[in-house]
């Protein structure tokens, strides 16, 4: 599965967003682009100028959509940090919920 599949599929950011937004990407410590394979155990680094985080992937997603409640089932979020610009974003909300 792909990097931004995952991370969309996931609830995390949408596609687009990556696009958009300008986020940088690292697989296991490598600079990655959006359309990086990835499997099991690999480690995702997110950085933009606004937010940090670095998660492990548990599984994968086999469907095109996950139920909100399932969505912690796919990723273990190691590290998440907001940088100097506050957020108002919806994904930040959601993270700061659990």
């Amino acid at each position: 599965m792909r990097v931004d599949k995952f991370l969309s599929v996931v609830g995390l950011i949408p596609r687009s967003r990556l696009k958009k937004e300008g986020f940088e990407l690292k697989i296991n410590g490598k600079k990655a682009k959006p359309s990086k394979e990835i499997k099991v155990g690999d480690i995702i680094s997110v950085s933009s100028p606004t937010l940090y985080f670095e998660l492990e992937i548990l599984r994968l997603p086999v469907s095109k959509s996950v139920k909100r409640s399932e969505r912690n089932v796919y990723y273990n979020l190691r590290v998440f940090k907001k940088q100097k610009k506050q957020v108002n974003s919806e994904f930040i909300r959601w993270l700061l919920e659990d």
